[in-house]
């Protein structure tokens, strides 16, 4: 720091948050940001009264490696509903406001990996699934279905009593109490299993994710939806490429094959061999804007074509 630099102490931040000018010109009693701050209706900025809290506050602190959070995500479903599903070690987990707790979703084969998450909605299925990936296990589904245990479920009982079971599948899989369990039908408040683990009551279940095993489907943890597709990046293996699916179709990459600067339906790649890996893909209107190490790529869609254009040098 400068020989004559000095700490300044102010008391009066009458002059509110000032967020168009640049920050080296507001009055000393504005805010160009903050942090633990509030605005009163006056305009005011003041300290908040309680800073950070644990999220829930029924869960503890850890400093241990493991307990991590490497990826926080809001699925925004589409009947408005905002599900938090985070990921640490080798856990993905969502938070069920329901009973205030994290419950599992899925495991990955290796721990501390960094997950994409993009929501496609389907008219046909009246779902905004959420697609995820962390570069390493397939790509997965999750269509947000969840529920809680009504009572407690005794240890190899053939069926689940839940408060509803809205959105579940006629039959499939569900998590619960971290561990998946198979069911062959259901009713309105019942799912049918072949043998239950003892799990207590008022518990997450929610609808297993579908996994995406084929082989032509890519493996990356950056994740977009637009235009009718979904994109994918941050392939260990191809790390300067942009998969895209087929059109309306977003786990359809059957075939897909280098694209320059048109396309129809059918799945594609982008080939950015120039400017180093692909660090971010971000959405504005009709354009997607590819990030790499040393470049920014912008593709403009329509429906079945579009125009790629470099808007920085390498």
């Amino acid at each position: 720091s400068a020989p004559d630099a000095q700490w300044l102490i102010y008391s009066d931040f009458s002059g509110g948050f000032q967020t168009k000018k640049d920050a080296t010109k507001i009055p000393d009693n504005a805010f160009a940001n903050g942090q633990n701050t509030i605005v009163n209706d006056g305009d005011r900025i003041s300290i908040r009264d309680f800073g950070y809290n644990i999220f829930p506050a029924s869960s503890t602190a850890s400093s241990t490696a493991n307990q991590r959070i490497s990826s926080l995500y809001t699925y925004k479903r589409r009947n408005g509903e905002n599900i938090l599903v985070r990921s640490y070690h080798t856990s993905l987990e969502y938070f069920e406001e329901g009973n205030d707790t994290w419950e599992m979703l899925t495991t990955s084969t290796s721990a501390g990996l960094e997950y994409g998450f993009a929501e496609y909605n389907s008219n046909s299925d009246l779902f905004s699934f959420l697609y995820f990936g962390n570069g390493t296990n397939p790509l997965s589904r999750w269509s947000g279905a969840h529920t809680l245990t009504n009572g407690a479920v005794a240890s190899g009982a053939t069926s689940i009593t839940v408060d509803s079971t809205t959105g579940f599948a006629a039959s499939g899989t569900v998590i619960l109490c971290d561990t998946p369990t198979t069911y062959s039908a259901l009713t309105a408040t019942v799912l049918t299993v072949a043998s239950a683990p003892a799990c207590g009551d008022n518990r997450g279940v929610t609808q297993y994710p579908t996994v995406f095993t084929a082989t032509a489907v890519p493996r990356g943890n950056l994740l977009l939806t637009a235009n009718n597709r979904l994109f994918i990046s941050g392939i260990a293996s191809t790390s300067e490429a942009v998969y895209f699916s087929g059109y309306g179709n977003p786990t359809d990459f059957v075939g897909a094959a280098n694209v320059l600067d048109s396309t129809d339906a059918s799945p594609g790649i982008f080939n950015l061999t120039e400017g180093g890996a692909v660090t971010g893909l971000s959405l504005d209107e009709n354009s997607i804007y590819i990030l790499k190490r040393h470049a920014i790529y912008r593709a403009q869609f329509t429906d079945t074509t579009y125009v790629l254009t470099p808007l920085k040098p390498f």
